[in-house]
């Protein structure tokens, strides 16, 4: 009996087989129909029928073998199963068929961030921008910074959500991550200054202003840290960010009460010039450590010459008071 049903399955797979030859041979407009299986691929895919989706961009290959976009959306498909070396080669196929599309350019450069391959991905995302007539610039040049982000080169990263916001302005998205990212440089004016941009489209949000009470802390302005804790509170009081707010403050007034209390007293190494060295622990930041040992951001890493503070280790020793 099993002998029989793999016999009938043979069959029935050689007779599809024959089918699609058949329809591919015999149909009038080649590529008209590979375009529809692909639109038809692309719904299935987006719906999550995976089977469906597979079928129907086959069948626009074989329509239309040498279908750049075919190959393309095979390569989509390819990616969601995480099909990775099928789809490597299915970007291979569709970038050799049609080298100068913008838009296969653009999603191979995302396919091959996702891998760590910063540096391929970055020349797709610029052979996609270079392209005459591309229209998607600024989604690109966004991809190009959150890519160099991932690599952890923050101010490459700058540099193209910069480029971004030239060919759209007033892109919310690159606002907020340009100025987040600006903050965590020390660029503080610049992030100010792109803070209201961002908020100049949006109007002020939860985000915008803890963001500007991390950028006061961190500049040592109390008073400007106090009012934006209050806006958030009174504002967006449902927000997680309200609620970081709200801790933040509780370990500032704990840290000025027993402002008498010398750092020196802990268990930290203090050398025989005064000073006093912190070991970092699981979940502490230096803007933790400013409050703590009530320093500024910008001392910290002037003291520890740090160049890239989002890159921090467990273990890790920070100069926190000097004499």
């Amino acid at each position: 009996m099993r002998g029989i049903l793999v016999a009938l399955v043979s069959i029935a797979l050689m007779a599809c087989g024959s089918t699609l030859e058949e329809e591919a041979n015999t149909v009038t407009d080649p590529l008209g129909a590979a375009k529809t299986r692909l639109s038809l691929g692309l719904s299935y895919l987006q719906a999550g029928n995976f089977s469906q989706a597979k079928f129907n961009l086959d069948r626009a290959l074989s329509f239309a073998p040498r279908y750049a976009d075919a190959h393309f959306g095979l390569a989509y498909y390819y990616q969601q199963v995480g099909e990775i070396k099928l789809a490597r080669a299915s970007y291979d196929t569709a970038l050799g068929l049609a080298p100068n599309d913008p838009e296969i350019s653009n999603s191979y450069g995302a396919f091959l961030c996702l891998q760590g391959e910063y540096d391929a991905a970055e020349q797709r995302f610029l052979a996609a921008v270079n392209a005459r007539d591309f229209i998607a610039a600024a989604e690109t040049y966004e991809n190009a910074a959150v890519c160099q982000q991932s690599k952890g080169d923050i101010l490459e990263a700058i540099f193209y959500l910069k480029k971004s916001l030239n060919h759209q302005p007033r892109r919310v998205t690159v606002l907020a991550l340009l100025a987040e990212l600006q903050a965590s440089q020390s660029q503080y004016e610049d992030a100010k200054a792109t803070l209201e941009r961002w908020e100049a489209v949006t109007g002020i949000t939860a985000d915008s202003v803890f963001l500007r009470y991390q950028i006061a802390q961190s500049q040592s302005d109390r008073m400007l840290a106090k009012r934006y804790a209050q806006t958030l509170r009174e504002r967006f009081a449902q927000h997680p960010n309200a609620q970081k707010v709200s801790l933040d403050e509780a370990v500032i007034d704990n840290t000025q009460a027993s402002q008498h209390r010398s750092p020196a007293n802990s268990k930290n190494d203090v050398d025989t010039n005064g000073i006093i060295v912190h070991e970092l622990k699981s979940g502490e930041t230096l803007y933790r450590l400013s409050l703590k040992y009530n320093v500024s951001v910008d001392q910290l890493i002037k003291w520890n010459n740090l160049v890239n503070i989002s890159r921090l280790s467990i273990g890790q020793k920070i100069i926190v008071s000097q004499p």
